[in-house]
C-alpha cells in the first residue's frame, strides 16, 4: 500500500481487501511494517512459521510469465524449498485455497525450483493445475521415516489428487465428476524409511494429465509409485513419466473409465511394473527394467500395448506379461530380454524375445479382412517448450484498446498481427468474440491457463480459422479452450494439447492435426491425417468422430451417451487402439455403435451399458453390401463387452 499524502494519527484508514463486504480480508495480520518506499512482495515476511535467515522469496525465471495469474508457492504461501524446512503447511494452504473453484475457474499452482519437504499426506480435489519448474528442478520429498508411512499393510499416499478428499468433503462414494487435475514438470520423492508410502494417488475424469514427472523412492522401498485405485479413474493421459522403486510401479483398479500411457519408464519394482484389475489401458512406448513382472492384467480389464521393451535383470524371471481372469490383450512390436515366456495367457505361452503381434481374444470381421492391425505410421506430438529457455510471451490483454463493443476478436487479431510468436491468455481471462480469429504470420504458440475463448451469443460462426501452408511451423495450442468451432482450411499443421474447440472441422486437403487430452468432436476431411491420444468426445446427438476420406490414428478413445460414436467413410482409414465406448442413455434399436462405409479400419475397445446397449455394434458396407454385427456376437466378460479386434477393408 502506498500513501499519496502523509498519514497523521487519527486521520485515514488502513483497509485490507476491499472493506466490510463479501470480498473483505479473511485472515490474520501477523505484523505491519512502515517503509518510506513501496516494497515488492518478496521483501515482506512470508506466511511461514519458520525462523528464516538468508532466504529470498524473489521469483526466479520460470516457464510461466509473471502476468500469467498463477499462484507462486513461495511468493504467496511462504514455502521455503530448501529441503530442510517443512513445507507441508504451505502446500496445504495452497491446495485448500485453489482447488474446486465453482463456478468452474481453473487455478494454477506454480512450484518454483527447489526441494519441498513434506511430512504428512496432502490432497486436493479438482480443477487445479500444478506446474513445476522442471522435472530435475522442482522436487516434492517426503521426510525420511515420516509417521504414518511405515507400514505396507496400511499404506498411505504422500499426495492425493482428486478422489480421496472429494469423498471426505462430499460424502459421495463415487467420483465420476472429479475433473481437471493436471500435474506437470516435477519430481515426487518418497524419501527413505517409508515402506508404506504411495507417492501419488491420482484421479481425474474426462480430462487430466500427468506429464514430465519423475516418481522415485529414496531407498527403493515403498508400496506404490502411481496409484489409480479409486473408483472410476480416467480418462486421463499419463505421458513422459519415470518411476523408480516401489513394490508396484503403477496400480490400476475399477472397470472405468480408461487411461492412456505414453513414454513410460519403470525401474526396480519388486512385484509388478504395471498391475491392472479391470480397467482399459492404452500403452505406447513402455520401457521396463527390473526383476518383477512388467505387466499384470485381468479382471475383465483390457490392455493394448505397443512399441515397448521389457527387460528382466537376470535370467528366468518368469513372464514379462501375465494375463488372467478374462482379461483382454493386444500386444504389438514387443521386445523382451531375460523373461520367459514373453506373454503368459492362462495356460498359453508366447515366446520372445520379439512379439510382432499377439491378440488374446477372437478377431471379428464382416467381410474378408486381415485379422491384424493395419499399422498406420505414428507421429510424435510437438509441445510448447515450457521448461527450456523462457518463451517471450505476449499478453493478449495488452491489445484491449482494439476491443469493439465487447468483441475481443479484433484485439486478439491485432496481437497476432503485431508479429508475436507466442500469445498468452492469463488465468480466468475468457474473452468473447463475434468473429473468427485467424492465426498467421509469425505466430507459433497460443497458450492459456485453462482459459477459454468464448463465442458471443449473437455469433454462431467458428471462433478460430486456421489457414497457412505446411511450409510454416505448426501452430501449437495448449491449455486454451474454444467455446465454439475451429475451422481448419489451410495445409498448416495444428497441435491441440489439453485444450480444444467444441468441434474441430477439417476441410478436404487441410493440414495434419495432432491432439492430446481433448474433449471436442472431430470432422476429418479427405486427405487429412489425425493422430489423437486420450480423446474424450461426449454427445447425445451427433457422431463424435467422423472421418470422410482421411487417416485417423487414436490411442485411447472414451465416449459417452447414445450416438454413433465413430463414422469411417469415403475411403477413410481409421485405427483405434484401445478405448471405452459408453452408451449411458437409451439407444435407438437401429443406431449402430460404429459405421464403416467403403473404408478400412481396425478397432479394439471395451463397452459398458447401464441403461441400454447398442443392438448394432458395427454396420459395415463394402461394394454396396451392408452387413451388421450385433451385441450378441460380441465377447461378454462380466459387466462389459470386449471387442478384441474388429477389422474391415474394401
Amino acid at each position: 500500500i502506498e500513501l499519496s499524502r502523509p498519514l497523521r494519527f487519527g486521520q485515514g484508514k488502513l483497509i485490507l481487501g476491499g472493506g466490510d463486504n463479501e470480498r473483505r480480508f479473511r485472515g490474520a495480520v501477523g505484523g505491519v511494517s512502515l517503509s518510506p518506499r513501496a516494497k515488492p512482495p518478496w521483501e515482506f515476511l512470508r506466511a511461514t512459521p519458520h525462523e528464516l535467515r538468508d532466504v529470498s522469496f524473489a521469483p526466479a525465471p520460470g516457464p510461466l510469465p509473471e502476468f500469467g495469474g498463477h499462484a507462486d508457492l513461495r511468493l504467496r504461501y511462504g514455502a521455503v524449498g530448501d529441503g530442510v524446512h517443512d513445507d507441508t503447511a504451505a502446500l496445504r494452504r495452497a491446495f485448500e485455497e485453489l482447488q474446486d473453484r465453482v463456478p468452474i475457474a481453473y487455478e494454477t499452482l506454480y512450484i518454483p525450483e527447489g526441494e519441498y519437504l513434506i511430512s504428512e499426506p496432502l490432497s486436493w480435489t479438482r480443477f487445479l493445475v500444478v506446474q513445476g519448474a522442471g522435472r530435475e528442478r522442482t522436487v516434492l520429498r517426503l521426510a525420511d521415516r515420516s509417521s504414518g508411512f511405515g507400514d505396507p499393510e496400511e499404506p498411505e499416499a504422500m499426495l492425493y489428487a482428486g478422489w480421496g478428499q472429494w469423498r471426505e468433503r462430499t460424502g459421495k462414494g463415487n467420483a465420476g465428476n472429479v475433473m481437471g487435475n493436471y500435474l506437470f514438470d516435477l519430481t515426487i520423492d518418497t524419501g527413505t524409511g517409508n515402506p508404506g508410502a504411495v507417492a501419488l494417488s491420482f484421479h481425474s475424469n474426462n480430462h487430466g494429465t500427468i506429464e514430465n514427472v519423475a516418481i522415485r523412492s529414496g531407498d527403493g522401498s515403498g508400496y506404490r509409485g502411481l496409484d489409480f485405485s479409486t473408483n472410476w479413474p480416467g480418462p486421463t493421459l499419463i505421458k513422459n513419466v519415470a518411476i523408480d522403486g516401489f513394490d508396484t510401479g503403477i496400480y490400476v483398479r475399477a472397470g472405468e473409465y480408461s487411461l492412456v500411457f505414453e513414454n513410460i519408464r519403470l525401474r526396480n519394482q519388486r512385484l509388478a511394473g504395471i498391475e491392472n484389475h479391470g480397467n482399459i489401458l492404452s500403452i505406447r512406448n513402455l520401457r521396463s527394467q527390473g526383476t518383477a513382472t512388467a505387466v499384470k492384467t485381468g479382471g475383465w480389464g483390457m490392455v493394448t500395448l505397443l512399441d515397448s521393451e521389457l527387460i528382466a535383470d537376470g535370467r528366468n524371471a518368469g513372464a514379462a506379461i501375465e494375463l488372467t481372469n478374462d482379461g483382454a490383450l493386444l500386444v504389438r512390436d514387443l521386445t523382451t530380454s531375460g523373461y520367459h515366456p514373453a506373454i503368459r495367457d492362462g495356460d498359453r505361452n508366447v515366446d520372445g524375445p520379439q512379439v510382432d503381434e499377439y491378440l488374446a481374444g477372437q478377431p471379428l470381421s464382416l467381410f474378408e479382412a486381415p485379422a491384424r492391425t493395419m499399422r498406420l505410421p505414428v507421429e510424435e506430438t510437438p509441445a510448447i517448450p515450457l521448461t527450456a529457455e523462457p518463451v517471450e510471451w505476449v499478453d493478449v490483454r495488452d491489445f484491449a484498446d482494439h476491443v469493439e463493443n465487447g468483441d475481443w476478436a479484433p484485439a486478439i487479431q491485432a496481437a497476432i498481427e503485431s508479429g508475436a510468436e507466442a500469445l498468452f491468455f492469463p488465468a480466468n481471462f475468457n474473452p468473447q468474440v463475434r468473429s473468427a480469429v485467424e492465426p498467421r504470420g509469425s505466430l507459433r504458440y497460443m497458450m492459456g491457463m485453462k482459459s477459454t475463448i468464448r463465442r458471443h451469443r449473437d455469433y454462431d460462426g467458428p471462433i478460430l480459422r486456421l489457414t497457412g501452408s505446411e511450409r510454416e511451423p505448426p501452430l501449437i495450442m495448449e491449455r486454451l479452450g474454444l467455446e465454439g468451432d475451429l475451422e481448419h482450411v489451410g495445409t498448416r499443421r495444428l497441435v491441440l494439447r489439453h485444450s480444444g474447440p467444441g468441434t474441430y472441422r477439417g476441410h478436404d486437403g487441410a493440414g495434419d492435426v495432432l491432439a492430446e487430452n481433448v474433449m471436442n468432436y472431430w470432422r476429418i476431411g479427405k486427405g487429412q491425417r489425425l493422430w489423437g491420444r486420450q480423446l474424450n468426445p461426449e454427445s447425445h446427438e451427433v457422431s463424435e468422430v467422423v472421418n470422410r476420406g482421411g487417416t485417423v490414428w487414436i490411442l485411447g478413445l472414451k465416449t459417452e451417451y447414445a450416438t454413433t460414436f465413430v463414422q469411417n467413410l469415403d475411403g477413410g482409414r481409421l485405427e483405434l487402439l484401445g478405448g471405452f465406448l459408453y452408451p449411458v442413455t437409451r439407444v435407438p434399436p437401429e443406431m449402430p455403435m460404429i459405421l464403416n462405409q467403403d473404408s478400412t479400419m481396425n478397432v479394439t475397445f471395451s463397452t459398458s451399458a447401464y441403461t441400454q446397449d447398442h443392438r448394432i455394434y458395427f454396420s459395415d458396407t463394402q461394394h454396396g453390401e451392408t452387413r451388421t454385427l450385433l451385441n450378441r456376437d460380441i465377447d461378454s466378460k462380466g459387466p462389459r463387452r470386449q471387442v478384441h479386434l474388429f477389422t474391415s477393408e474394401p
